[in-house]
């Protein structure tokens, strides 16, 4: 059975295919990850070669003709060969395969609507791509903050960190990702959410958010507020709701990171001004959105975005059949609607939406169409053309917007007395000549009253109380505003006209919004005749049938002048074309408008509303980034290093290949979320990278981060870019550019303007295949396959302990191996560098050089002593903003449990370590004693500690390696014991604490025994306990970490019973100080103490964080 399954494999091309033997952990992740398999789960696939001609043919196969595919097949395994190009683990893993999976490694999901609906349709959409192996980012930043006050369940909100801990959970615990490996997480917060601070020390806190890594949004405003010194607002719904230092929040971002390597930060505003796709869409989770002024129709009238934020609650909109399918929204639940009669009996449907919400401080944009409409919004705010939605910085002059065309609805206060007293108010507040209307009862009084609200813009903008008034209200305001501001005209040109002048331009634009309501279009033009002393200002025109639709909703006052506008539309020749072109407006510019606070809305069944009287799309679909993804494959920099040279011209030829190979993945790939395959169709984005970086520079004999360093990395990664930018300019000739190319505006990006000129004329000319084409991803398990260092980080260490059931064994970098073997006994050169041998500050100077030529996001921890100061984290942090980078991750060694740790085999830092578990546990113990001497009614009170008691510490060597046990005594004999183990991770520290802390209790808890022989009954219990491993032979075998914790308590009892004070000469014997070499040579580096966590795969507790991901150096598994 299985022989016939191999027959189908299919073979390498060429006659004599190569095979290539892995040995070790290369194998074994080769045949546990990314070897096709059978049935029964056996592989199919035993050498490289069957899988890259696998993979070859799966990604040819999108080619257009037979000789294309075997054409490029052939070219995409030749890339592959010798590990040169190594695509993603999920495109190794999956195509060719037949099996219906994603290639793509992550996702970016929109942020989640704020309630509970939305958090768990956004939990939703997470889970299913999760599911299939995708990795997921979230931006929470639209969930309102801790305290916050719920209406419709009249109690407070948990905050964006609580509903973080379901996410985290959701991925941790309940996904699995085809059985070997969990869910990706990223969540981000703005720097301006007021659960911000919650945020950055969330994970300070044992078990809280264990299973996602966390970022803050760092924009430019804040990074000036830290310069000056400046206080810092955190605000939600328009509202300031606290106010922080700038450099204090700075602060605890840095402390933070110190402690616990965490949060990330990213210079979101640097992304977005760097990002090629600048002029329509932002990179990040929070949506387009309208600034606060803008009117929303809604079915209480028109109000200003701002006021509906801040009500908090649900909204009913104003929306209509447009003549486009509805959209469904993944995961959406249906919501109620109704219809209500608007103007001219037409029906405007009425639809409930979310509640208004603010998305953050943007750059906005002024819109204008010719026929005087305008809307203030973010240019990735789409709004609805006659081709279809667009965003506004795509929009092209001349194009058709649709309008409001049915009308809208009113509010249920006012009368027309009160609307004709209120328009003859703002008449007069503009200085015209208008002689009081006779109005009945006290409508001028409560108009006056009215009017106070708001004298500031009385006569600027229509009052408030009109934009929400009723049917007759705004009837009567427009009836007498025009009746005393307008007049009736007939000329050649226009034919009969009502004419509004005389009135500020922001007024007439109300009006016009405002006359949209009873469905009536109208103009706002420069006015024909100057106004009195000379100035040229504006007027609102209503001619056509909207003069017959004014004069049959609205009229004129008093009835003369009414009869006189029906006879002139009776005269009128009014064109029966009209009626289906007349609610479009023509789009003419959009221009800079500052930056601001905005806003959006959810509408889950059309997707749309109406702001200003332009038809708009909501935020819940937004195309992109939300629904984007990462399209990943890798150039392993050390195969193009030959004889200590780096071929650039294949560098260059290879990285065209990738860059084909990339484009056709993304026809290639399974989408099972349509958003993200219109995203991903429209962008066609695609992430080449790089892993090998720190193996090439050793074989070229460069020492990496040196000055020496700078100038090739920058040879590489501009040769990487050329080649890529090149090659996808090629590929737009052929097969078309990305359909969001717009030609002049993609040619203003940052990034292009530094490319050569040759290359921007060629995209110019031919456009551009892919939007975005470079990144640095992380490489952990295929960089593992290919036995190269990982990514752009430099080398972690050369050598390391591992420890399994046979005992230990020194694991030494290939290329330290090879030259040791060659150079026996002579001093290591300084080329082999590795991370803890750099400053951090060479750390990110080089992030920073290939961040130049890097069009999206760079991967890569910044690597940190012990020793590194909170003052240090600053500094580094400022200098990755200063240099360009566009975010860091920073790891100081020790600062997290399972960080792959630096071990010097030096007496003092060994001490140092037992003080600081010492000192450590002398805090937490009289924590737990004075909780019993609280009861100390009803039970013993413990022994407290003398202020000075003498000790020594014991090395032991166990399974999870080198224990330190130290035991301090008082006059009467042992009265504390602490346990630490090396650099562990947490499982086993955790472990390790409880041993120490519970047999330090039972030494002070008062007994009849002594404390002497109270440890002999401890080390009676804990001897022999045994686990999966055991190091050593005969009396001197360790079973356990219990196991050694006994054993150094019987050589303490041993040495009080021959009657010495000072520890005797140990019968244990501790891990050699030095490992030995049978070569001979000095190895003067550290070695890589491999004690992490448990992975959950094989059980080793080699389980540590490299390039902020957890992965197994014993069996290549990996969380990323």
């Amino acid at each position: 059975m299985l022989e016939q399954q191999e027959s189908k494999t299919p073979k390498a091309p060429g006659d004599t295919p190569k095979r290539t033997q892995l040995e070790g952990i290369r194998l074994k992740v080769f045949l546990d990850r990314y070897s096709l398999k059978d049935a029964n789960g056996q592989p199919l696939e035993h050498y490289p070669e069957e899988l890259w001609a696998r993979v070859a043919r799966g990604i040819a196969a999108v080619e257009k003709t037979e000789e294309l595919r075997a054409y490029w097949e052939k070219r995409f395994y030749e890339a592959m060969t010798d590990f040169k190009f190594v695509p993603g683990g999920r495109i190794l893993a999956g195509a060719g395969s037949g099996h219906q999976v994603t290639f793509y490694n992550c996702y970016v999901i929109p942020s989640p609507e704020d309630s509970r609906q939305g958090i768990l349709d956004n939990l939703k959409i997470m889970t299913e791509i999760m599911a299939r192996g995708g990795g997921v980012g979230i931006n929470l930043s639209t969930l309102r903050p801790r305290g916050s006050y719920i209406k419709t369940v009249n109690g407070t909100a948990s905050g964006p960190c609580s509903w973080a801990q379901l996410y985290s959970v959701a991925t941790g615990d309940v996904i699995q990702q085809g059985g070997s490996r969990r869910g990706a997480l990223m969540l981000m917060l703005d720097d301006t959410h007021p659960d911000v601070e919650e945020f950055i020390t969330v994970k300070r806190t044992e078990g809280k958010i264990e299973h996602a890594n966390l970022s803050v949004c760092i924009s430019d405003r804040f990074m000036q507020a830290v310069k000056n010194d400046e206080p810092w607002n955190l605000i939600w719904q328009g509202e300031v709701k606290k106010t922080v230092r700038a450099r204090d929040l700075w602060d605890l971002i840095c402390k933070s990171a110190w402690e616990s390597a965490e949060p990330g930060v990213v210079f979101m505003d640097r992304c977005n001004k760097e990002a090629n796709t600048w002029y329509y869409e932002k990179i990040n989770c929070v949506n387009p959105c309208v600034t606060g002024e803008t009117l929303i129709y809604t079915s209480a009238g028109l109000i200003p975005a701002r006021e509906l934020a801040q009500s908090g609650l649900p909204v009913e909109i104003v929306s209509e059949d447009v003549g486009l399918p509805v959209e469904a929204l993944v995961g959406s639940a249906p919501r109620a609607s109704r219809s209500k009669q608007g103007a001219a009996g037409r029906s405007s449907r009425l639809c409930l939406a979310s509640p208004v919400f603010p998305t953050g401080i943007k750059p906005v944009y002024r819109l204008r169409t010719r026929e005087g409409y305008s809307l203030r919004l973010t240019a990735d705010h789409r709004v609805l053309t006659t081709n279809g939605w667009k965003a506004a910085a795509d929009l092209r002059p001349g194009e058709q917007l649709h309008l409001l065309r049915q009308g809208g609805a009113f509010g249920r206060e006012g009368n027309a007395e009160v609307g004709q007293a209120l328009a003859w108010l703002s008449v007069s507040a503009n200085g015209l000549p208008a002689p009081a209307p006779a109005l009945a009862g006290d409508a001028l009084a409560r108009a006056q009253e009215f009017s106070a609200v708001e004298e500031s813009t009385l006569g600027q903008r229509l009052p408030a109380a009109i934009l929400r008034g009723n049917r007759a209200m705004q009837q009567g305001f427009l009836a007498m505003l025009f009746s005393l501001a307008g007049n009736l005209t007939c000329d050649r040109q226009d034919g009969y006209a009502l004419r509004l002048s005389g009135c500020p331009r922001t007024l007439l634009e109300d009006v016009q919004r405002l006359l949209l309501n009873f469905a009536i279009l109208s103009e706002i033009q420069p006015q024909r005749l100057s106004q009195p002393g000379g100035e040229a200002g504006d007027e609102l025109l209503i001619s056509g049938s909207q003069l017959r639709r004014f004069s049959d909703q609205i009229g004129l006052l008093p009835a003369s002048r009414q009869r006189l506008l029906s006879a002139a539309v009776s005269q009128s020749i009014v064109s029966g074309s009209e009626e289906a072109a007349d609610y479009l407006a023509t789009f003419e510019s959009l221009e800079p408008d500052g930056e601001e606070l905005v806003y959006d809305l959810v509408e889950p069944q059309r997707h749309l509303f109406i702001a200003n009287g332009l038809v708009v799309h909501n935020c819940g679909e937004q195309p992109l980034p939300p629904w984007g993804v990462c399209n990943l494959g890798a150039l392993n920099l050390a195969a193009f290093v030959k004889d200590g040279e780096m071929d650039y011209q294949q560098l260059a030829e290879t990285a065209r290949v990738a860059m084909r190979f990339l484009d056709n993945v993304i026809d290639a790939n399974e989408y099972f979320i349509e958003e993200n395959r219109q995203a991903q169709m429209a962008t066609r984005r695609t992430g080449l990278g790089t892993m090998g970086l720190a193996d090439a520079l050793i074989k070229m004999k460069i020492p990496y981060g040196s000055d020496r360093s700078i100038p090739v990395i920058e040879r590489i990664y501009r040769t990487i870019r050329d080649a890529a930018y090149d090659a996808s300019a090629d590929i737009a000739a052929e097969k078309g550019p990305f359909p969001r190319f717009d030609r002049e505006k993609y040619m203003q990006g940052r990034f292009i303007q530094r490319l050569p000129k040759a290359i921007q004329e060629k995209i110019r000319k031919q456009g551009i295949r892919n939007a975005v084409l470079l990144t640095q991803a992380p490489t952990g398990t295929t960089s593992l396959f290919a036995g190269v260092s990982s990514g752009i980080e430099p080398v972690y260490d050369f050598a390391m302990v591992r420890r399994d059931r046979t005992g230990e064994h020194v694991l030494y970098h290939p290329l330290f191996k090879a030259w040791r073997d060659e150079h026996p006994g002579e001093p290591t050169p300084d080329y082999f560098v590795a991370a803890n041998d750099l400053t951090p500050e060479q750390h990110v100077r080089v992030q920073a050089t290939i961040q130049k030529y890097t069009d999206a996001s760079i991967s890569k921890t910044v690597n940190a002593p012990n020793s590194h100061t909170v003052e240090d984290v600053k500094k580094l942090y400022t200098l990755a903003y200063e240099l360009g980078c566009k975010g860091i991750t920073y790891m100081r060694d020790g600062s997290r449990v399972g960080v792959l740790s630096h071990i010097e085999d030096k007496k003092a830092e060994q001490q140092q370590q037992t003080q600081v578990a010492q000192a450590a546990q002398d805090q937490q113990l009289p924590q737990s004693e004075s909780r019993f001497e609280q009861g100390a009614s009803h039970g013993p009170m413990i022994k407290p500690p003398p202020e000075v008691l003498h000790g020594y510490t014991r090395k032991i060597r166990a399974p999870e390696g080198k224990v330190n046990v130290t035991i301090n005594s008082d006059e009467h004999g042992p009265l504390e014991v602490f346990v630490n183990v090396g650099k562990a991770g947490s499982d086993i520290l955790a472990l390790a604490e409880a041993l120490g802390r519970l047999i330090s209790l039972i030494l002070r808890i008062p007994s009849p025994l002594s404390q002497v022989e109270r440890m002999r009954e401890v080390a009676e219990q804990l001897r022999g306990i045994a686990g999966s491993r055991s190091v050593g032979f005969g009396p001197q075998q360790i079973r356990s970490l219990p196991d050694a914790v006994a054993r150094a308590l019987e050589l303490h009892l041993e040495m009080l019973e021959s009657g010495s004070k000072t520890p005797a000469s140990l019968h244990h014997q501790p891990e050699s100080e030095s490992h030995s070499n049978s070569a001979g040579a000095a190895l003067h580096i550290g070695y890589l103490n491999v004690t992490g966590n448990l992975c959950p795969q094989c059980g080793c507790n080699t389980m540590v964080y490299e390039e902020g991901c957890r992965k197994c150096y014993s069996c290549g598994h990996s969380e990323c």
